[in-house]
């Protein structure tokens, strides 16, 4: 059936979404008909990119230029919203910026680490390193209800 306008869309499909075959963004908002089409949330023959229509705070023309989904608030599943991580400076696909195996919403929202500086993980030997990772990892650990104390002798427990 052929792709005229070559956005990834046949022409068949473009008749069947009510937009133009000739045209790879038929509203002219910015982003391609065959983008807008696997978003639900986006209309493919409604200028609607200056639209948020997941609430995090960024535009769906913002979305599509970064590769984010503009119907999920928080794209890679961090516990941040799209917006949070650009105001953040962390990548919006990315759950673990810093690549130290926290989430980026773990670091800002529990940890109060910076997630664009990578902290040694709890299990590295390294004592918890950066920031507050080891106050972070012993609140873990009460929180668990496992005997934070048992390598105390019985003289040194209060």
């Amino acid at each position: 059936t052929g792709d005229l306008d070559g956005d990834s869309l046949s022409n068949l499909a473009e008749y069947n979404l009510g937009t133009r075959p000739d045209l790879s963004d038929t509203d002219a908002d910015g982003q391609d008909d065959w983008w807008e089409s696997i978003h639900p949330c986006v209309d493919p023959v409604v200028g609607d990119s200056m639209g948020d229509p997941d609430g995090d705070l960024l535009a769906s023309l913002i979305e599509y230029g970064l590769g984010a989904d503009p119907c999920d608030p928080d794209s890679d599943n961090d516990d941040l919203s799209d917006g949070e991580e650009i105001t953040a400076g962390t990548d919006p696909l990315d759950p673990d910026t810093d690549d130290d195996g926290f989430s980026d919403g773990r670091e800002v929202k529990l940890m109060s680490t910076d997630p664009l500086v990578a902290n040694a993980s709890a299990d590295d030997g390294s004592g918890g390193g950066g920031g507050s990772t080891g106050l972070w990892f012993l609140l873990m650990l009460l929180a668990s209800g496992l005997p934070v104390i048992r390598g105390l002798r019985k003289d040194q427990r209060s």
